[in-house]
């Protein structure tokens, strides 16, 4: 495995958000490279290594990029790893129970 920096991970990680942040139409490799203050060859490098892991997504008549299905996977399993997943049975169960609606939250990132 290739040794990989901590600044080449906040840049995957910038460009994730920034295209989870977009619309249906996707990002051109332009607006992302200006809008993270990068290099348009280094934002290439790694939308092209995020779409050979299926992360990202091109869509060829537009060039435009959005994430891709394996984000979904992450996001998904993401979801269903949280405490809200790790209590659904207790959840379901208490709602049965009191004849009420039940939830779980969880405070996520520096506020936590």
């Amino acid at each position: 495995m290739q040794d990989i920096s901590a600044k080449m991970v906040e840049r995957i990680a910038a460009i994730l958000r920034v295209l989870a942040a977009g619309d249906d139409r996707g990002a051109s490799l332009q607006a992302i490279a200006e809008t993270l203050d990068l290099k348009k060859p280094t934002a290439h490098r790694i939308l092209s290594a995020l779409t050979d892991n299926g992360l990202v997504f091109q869509d060829m008549a537009t060039r435009n990029y959005r994430l891709g299905h394996a984000a979904a996977v992450l996001g998904r399993t993401a979801f269903e790893q949280d405490i809200a997943g790790a209590a659904r049975a207790s959840l379901v169960r208490l709602a049965a129970l009191s004849g009420d609606t039940a939830f779980a939250s969880a405070i996520e990132g520096p506020a936590a």
